[in-house]
């Protein structure tokens, strides 16, 4: 898997530059003024120094951050993994075309991987990802797009627009697909407790690291060698109503009765 390959598609490299050269323009701006206003006397230009000194301040901090990222393509991983880790993770892994899909522009967003999902030039890791589902959405400026999102064990929530709206049946599809191939949890199951399972899994996951004595980095690392130790783990932490249907294992039909 080329990660370099996904930055380029998102273009995260030029947006990088871009951040960088709007940055040093206003750097420039906010001296020049100052040396001017120093040389020559010179106020002109005083105020619009002062606003890019400004910007360039507040701007700072998120352009340093955006910069420092290694791999845009995989959220949450890019924190706290190293470039070469990040690229030792997805070294061997190959994307194919989810199964109960026939729309082209579908076959193009969502593949999947032995470890690993690929979602609108993003990848998600399947053995950290305890809930995921596609979910419809509508704009008023007719440019609506779909979301995925996924909740990690650690309480993360990764969120991916695809960049397009794809068809409520094409939804359903995808959200199937992630049931019956990986167990992963659709929305329907969740409900309104979205809010209290993520705290939930965010205070399992820093027991975890007291307990084994491990930083962040080293306890997922030993989440994705044995995934279904801790997916078990994490599974007691539930609600009982999403437990129980987890554990009689009802058929996707169940779903579309709703």
């Amino acid at each position: 898997m080329q990660l370099k390959k996904l930055e380029w598609q998102r273009l995260y490299p030029v947006k990088k530059l871009l951040f960088l050269g709007a940055w040093l323009f206003c750097v420039f701006i906010f001296v020049a003024a100052i040396i001017l206003l120093v040389r020559d006397g010179n106020r002109e230009n005083l105020w619009l120094g002062i606003l890019c000194g400004i910007a360039a301040f507040v701007m700072s901090c998120p352009m340093i951050k955006y910069i420092r990222i290694s791999y845009h393509c995989m959220p949450y991983f890019n924190r706290i993994f190293t470039k070469c880790e990040l690229e030792e993770l997805v070294k061997n892994e190959k994307f194919y075309p989810i199964e109960n899909t026939m729309d082209k522009k579908v076959l193009g967003l969502l593949k999947s991987g032995t470890h690993w999902l690929y979602a609108g030039d993003r990848l998600i890791a399947k053995d950290l990802a305890i809930f995921g589902w596609a979910e419809g959405s509508s704009s008023l400026n007719g440019r609506a797009v779909t979301p995925v999102f996924f909740i990690y064990m650690t309480g993360e929530v990764i969120k991916i627009d695809l960049g397009f709206k794809i068809h409520i049946k094409e939804i359903e599809n995808y959200n199937q697909y992630l049931w019956e191939k990986f167990q992963i949890i659709p929305r329907i199951i969740v409900g309104e407790q979205r809010e209290h399972i993520i705290n939930a899994f965010a205070r399992q996951f820093q027991e975890l690291k007291e307990n084994l004595g491990l930083n962040e980095k080293e306890l997922v690392q030993t989440i994705l060698q044995n995934p279904e130790k801790y997916r078990n783990m994490y599974m007691e932490r539930l609600p009982d109503h999403i437990k129980k249907w987890c554990e009689t294992n009802q058929t996707w039909s169940w779903f579309s009765s709703k």
